[in-house]
């Protein structure tokens, strides 16, 4: 009985440092993300994709994706002895475009079906309410298809 609540307590542990280290990458993501919109969409009042958000939201997220699987990669799921192969490169290739759609949903649901315009409601639209979705969604997705555990931790 004992082994079996310490075991719950190391997986809470485990867990919960995961979470942890995830969400700290994930926000370095989003402050790249929020910055280069930003900068896209409104640098000096309108910037070089000021007509064009979606586009703009898009390229803010590649980047941040960028920026979130090498942290991922070295951070969170440092632990896992899985070889990153070309296979689990192309699986986080996919799993972020599902993400960066969903985000850039977000944004054109907000912008062309609700007519909401402005720095604040693309701001809520996009890198708030897209980035919630996509984070979860990112979660989830990672450790099974991605940053697997190795197998000499599949029991």
């Amino acid at each position: 009985m004992q082994a079996s609540v310490q075991r719950v307590r190391d997986a809470i542990g485990v867990h919960g440092r995961r979470v942890t280290t995830f969400l700290v990458v994930g926000v370095g993501g989003a402050v790249v993300d929020l910055a280069v919109f930003n900068s896209l969409v409104y640098w000096g009042d309108e910037g070089p994709l000021f007509d064009h958000p979606v586009t703009a939201k898009v390229i803010a997220t590649l980047l941040a994706t960028g920026a979130t699987f090498v942290g991922n990669a070295l951070l969170t799921y440092r632990d896992r002895t899985t070889r990153l192969t070309s296979g689990r490169f192309v699986a986080y290739l996919i799993i972020n475009v599902a993400a960066i759609a969903l985000q850039a949903g977000c944004l054109a649901v907000s912008r062309y079906v609700f007519g909401l315009e402005g720095q604040l409601a693309d701001n809520l639209a996009g890198p708030v309410v897209g980035q919630v979705l996509s984070t979860i969604f990112r979660y989830v997705t990672y450790p099974r298809w991605v940053f697997p555990p190795d197998a000499r931790n599949d029991n």
